[in-house]
């Protein structure tokens, strides 16, 4: 439909600019002129109109994460402006060529294997707790097993390091807040938001003198 309009635009145009050669003769080339120039501002009006009908939007490719728009390498639809005057600009985004979308289509195979070997490595690293099972910490207690002070995610890291296994102590979640009491408790080892082993982790008195917990 636009096309149509735009067509019949030119041909009105052209017939004009043939009709006004009649009027050139009989009133004059200055009133000629005025004419062409007041059709050519009409013309270049209904044309940027139509121009900007067509480029509503616009498909980009974001070159970092963006709130509400995506992450990296997805490919959006925009509106021209936008991108335009902050998108690119801002390095944000670039236009989803053809050459673009396969680069970052690239990239994103190679996050993804990346991805994959940190998995297989920290499931690696789940499975070596898994096998422990269980951990048991000496600590002094006074009556009725109350532990003078409490065992925290150091203590039970330094313990594993002890057996050879190195753990974060923000990897360690308690479920009930730091260990008070002696007997058996359940801790989680969790390296990972979705990847996570149980420890059942023992706490017995010790009753040797000058020993530090």
């Amino acid at each position: 439909m636009e096309k149509l309009f735009l067509v019949e635009l030119l041909e009105l145009e052209q017939d004009i600019k043939e009709n006004y050669q009649k009027l050139l003769k009989e009133q004059g080339i200055y009133l000629y002129f005025r004419i062409l120039i007041i059709i050519s501002k009409i013309f270049k009006h209904f044309k940027n109109f139509y121009n900007n009908k067509i480029e509503k939007f616009m498909n980009v490719i974001l070159l970092t994460s963006f709130k509400k728009l995506g992450i990296l390498g997805d490919v959006v639809t925009v509106k021209p402006g936008f991108a335009r005057n902050f998108l690119f600009p801002k390095g944000i985004a670039s236009p989803a060529t053809q050459e673009n979308i396969e680069y970052f289509e690239n990239q994103k195979r190679i996050l993804e294997q990346k991805k994959s070997q940190k998995l297989f490595l920290i499931k690696k690293r789940v499975e070596e707790v898994r096998k422990i099972n269980k951990i048991v910490i000496f600590s002094k207690s006074g009556n009725k097993g109350k532990l003078f002070g409490s065992i925290n995610a150091r203590d039970i890291s330094r313990k594993f390091s002890e057996l050879g296994i190195k753990i974060k102590k923000s990897e360690i979640k308690f479920k009930k807040g730091v260990l008070r009491t002696l007997g058996d408790h359940f801790i989680l080892f969790q390296p990972h938001k979705d990847i996570y082993t149980e420890i059942k982790r023992g706490t017995k008195e010790n009753k040797k003198k000058n020993t530090k917990t």
